[in-house]
């Protein structure tokens, strides 16, 4: 928990605020999002919630764990929101494989060094 870095403007800070805010009332509120994320203190989380202090990285990460919802969402509000949104890296066609084994088949000249 800290106040709001020197490079870390108002806005920013409330944007973050309105996301944290976001995630902890679709959990039913700040009792019971501590109970799901395992903190301790729901102040904190109020705090956090209000703006009043900015949360440390690995309190990002345990509120963007416990509520689903990616960890660039929560910092930046950048899509996607939800970790189930996260599309898998498309499969490689056929002649991306073909690419692939060509790039591995060649062969790098390396010319003899003279001698000094």
């Amino acid at each position: 928990m800290s106040k709001r870095p020197e490079n870390f403007s108002a806005a920013e800070a409330l944007a973050l605020a309105a996301r944290i805010c976001e995630v902890i009332d679709d959990a039913g509120g700040v009792n019971t999002f501590a109970r799901l994320s395992g903190s301790k203190s729901t102040g904190t989380l109020s705090q956090y919630k209000n703006g009043i202090t900015v949360p440390s990285v690995p309190a990002l990460i345990r509120i963007a764990a416990a509520s689903g919802v990616t960890l660039d969402w929560l910092a930046t509000g950048r899509e996607p929101k939800y970790r189930r949104d996260i599309r898998a890296a498309p499969s490689v066609t056929a002649s991306g494989k073909k690419s692939i084994a060509a790039i591995g088949s060649i062969t790098i000249f390396h010319p003899p060094q003279e001698k000094a």
